[in-house]
């Protein structure tokens, strides 16, 4: 007796409802991030990249990205920058720098440029949101590129160059029109730059650049793992007596919260051996 037919699968949700205005919202804004779109109603078979980016095949990910364009498989300018973005990040971590060098140098430089907004190609986005289809990761690679190649002003001006564009084109907009999960992504992104650019500072010994992004940064955030680095900061040049406060803010501020966590719990331990 032949098994019955399985139940057809649930209709998709109207164009008007929450899920789908959050979902196109949070495509917009970074289509490799999005909870809530399906990846390859995206673009072309993108959950296996995601898959294999995970798993750290980056070899198999070049291989794929190669026979994709062979055979035209990518048929959207979107596609292309998505798929870029990989190969891009294949090429990084295999450290063939020339080679992702060679592989940037395929864009224009300025990443803003009209050639890479949805509102251009009206054929292909009809009812698309307006903005940027370049993914952060492929921002964030443009910046950190120069830097394996030796030029690091070059990498420390595109770095700034990206906190700008965070901070004046993300994060000033209008909160009301921004969803949540989008506005907590893009402040994450803001303090993984910052934390870029102070370890290359750092690593200078440029330490008035260093304590000045970590005051700015702590004015508005008084996270615990930022004043910690202030406090690290403060020990690289000799400021021990500062160091000590700022590790004893640290210290209040975890005992005041919650004393479980486990990283708070480790990050105090941490501060407690440097201090002695």
């Amino acid at each position: 007796m032949d098994a019955p037919p399985p139940p057809p699968p649930p209709p998709p949700p109207p164009e008007s409802s929450p899920t789908a205005v959050t979902a196109a919202a949070n495509v917009a804004d970074d289509p490799l991030t999005s909870p809530y779109a399906s990846m390859n109603s995206y673009c072309h078979d993108l959950s296996a990249l995601q898959d294999l980016a995970c798993r750290g095949a980056w070899r198999t990910i070049v291989d794929k990205v190669a026979r994709s364009r062979s055979l035209s498989l990518l048929s959207k300018p979107h596609e292309h920058l998505i798929y870029l973005t990989f190969n891009l990040l294949s090429l990084v971590k295999l450290r063939r720098y020339p080679d992702a060098q060679q592989e940037l140098r395929t864009l224009d430089d300025d990443l803003d440029s009209k050639q890479y907004l949805y509102e251009s190609y009206p054929d292909h986005y009809p009812n698309h949101k307006s903005g940027s289809m370049v993914p952060f990761a492929l921002r964030w690679l443009h910046a950190h590129l120069p830097f394996t190649l030796g030029d690091r002003q070059l990498a420390l001006d595109r770095l700034y160059t990206l906190l700008h564009f965070i901070r004046d084109k993300k994060l000033s907009r209008n909160l009301d029109s921004t969803s949540e999960v989008s506005l907590t992504l893009w402040k994450k992104r803001e303090q993984f730059v910052v934390n870029t650019i102070i370890s290359h500072h750092l690593s200078q010994k440029e330490f008035k650049v260093c304590l000045s992004l970590l005051s700015a940064e702590i004015s508005k955030n008084e996270d615990p793992l930022l004043v910690s680095k202030l406090g690290y900061v403060q020990m690289q040049y000799g400021d021990l007596d500062g160091a000590k406060r700022s590790f004893e803010v640290v210290e209040k501020m975890v005992m005041g919260s919650d004393s479980e966590n486990v990283e708070l719990k480790n990050l105090l331990s941490r501060n407690k051996a440097l201090k002695y």
